[in-house]
């Protein structure tokens, strides 16, 4: 007979090889795309061109429904007239894209959405395998890319900084999350907030710290239209197209400096967080658990102490006339007088 230890053993095991083959074994969206599995389709109601293998038909229909809302959005926002054409590529992986040109793959690996500076082409992975991450939404993951395309029409070449872009369309397409906002309390409440400067260019390329980069960028642009009204990035982008910085065109906006503006948007930051945000995070769950359980053992222990007494106290009857004279201690004789 098979003892119990080891079912569990070797029940065990069989998930760990169900786990690791079901990681790498290919499906239908593995990585390689051939050329003849590409199809073309044009949107039915906005200037955009899809590219993807024929099986994803249902998924650029869901895309093309919210493209032409997507893109009238971005021009209004934005501060242009029409969204011009946009080749969008729908793969499986976005490194998929690289393969399928025979290109070096410059895109991150953790990368669900990839957008090319000044080329009107986006990339959206279809079933991206991003380690310890939940499905992405299809649509968001679109609108995303879009926005930066918007982005680039908007400055015609000039610079703006990348928490500028990657916040605009993470707020565009609607993308703060539970884990954003408890990321970015953390580092606030901590000081460990990134200065925004040090975001001008480049991202973290750690994932971990790169989500705080999206969470501050996000959290700072929405701070800015918020503050500035929605028209804030169409008159920023409208100075940046004649040839203004991007600080030039802030002050000129809004009336403040960025170093100002990044003042202001900490302290409402500062106000917003309680101490209680340092222990949201997997380690003051855990410390939680074992104080309460902890605390649920002392109380026990107490009512274990104490239950002798309330048992008695609780069995006893006042209408009970108890006549010792028939009970007497050991040792001692009854009263025959009361027998």
């Amino acid at each position: 007979m098979i003892c119990s230890r080891s079912l569990h053993v070797l029940f065990g095991w069989l998930t760990a090889l169900i786990l690791v083959f079901g990681a790498v074994a290919p499906d239908e969206a593995s990585a390689d795309v051939r050329p003849e599995e590409i199809t073309t389709t044009e949107s039915k109601t906005s200037s955009l061109v899809y590219h993807h293998p024929e099986r994803y038909e249902p998924a650029v229909a869901q895309l093309d429904a919210r493209a032409d809302r997507a893109t009238r959005d971005l021009a209004r926002t934005l501060g242009f007239d029409t969204f011009p054409q946009v080749d969008v590529w729908l793969l499986p992986e976005v490194d998929d894209y690289f393969e399928y040109h025979d290109r070096p793959d410059r895109a991150p690996k953790w990368a669900i959405g990839l957008s090319f500076s000044d080329k009107q082409t986006v990339i959206v992975a279809r079933n991206p395998s991003v380690p310890g991450s939940s499905a992405p939404d299809l649509e968001k993951t679109f609108v995303h890319e879009l926005a930066h395309v918007g982005m680039d029409i908007a400055r015609e070449g000039g610079h703006v900084p990348r928490w500028f872009n990657e916040g605009f369309a993470l707020m565009h397409a609607d993308e703060w999350t539970q884990e954003r906002s408890d990321k970015l309390s953390r580092a606030a409440s901590t000081e460990s907030l990134m200065p925004m400067a040090d975001l001008n260019r480049d991202f973290p390329a750690h994932h971990n710290v790169a989500s705080l980069a999206y969470a501050q960028s996000f959290h700072m642009v929405r701070y800015m239209s918020s503050q500035h009204g929605e028209d804030v990035f169409a008159r920023i982008l409208e100075q940046i197209r004649s040839d203004r910085s991007f600080q030039e065109a802030v002050e000129s906006t809004t009336g403040q400096s960025m170093a100002a503006l990044e003042g202001a948007w900490r302290d409402t930051l500062s106000g917003q967080t309680t101490w209680l945000a340092i222990f949201r995070s997997e380690f003051a769950w855990f410390f939680g658990a074992s104080v309460i359980f902890i605390l649920a053992w002392l109380v026990r222990r107490l009512r274990a102490r104490h239950r002798p007494d309330a048992t008695a106290d609780e069995d006893v009857s006042e209408e009970w006339d108890y006549d010792d004279s028939r009970y007497p201690l050991p040792g001692e004789p009854p009263d025959q007088s009361k027998t």
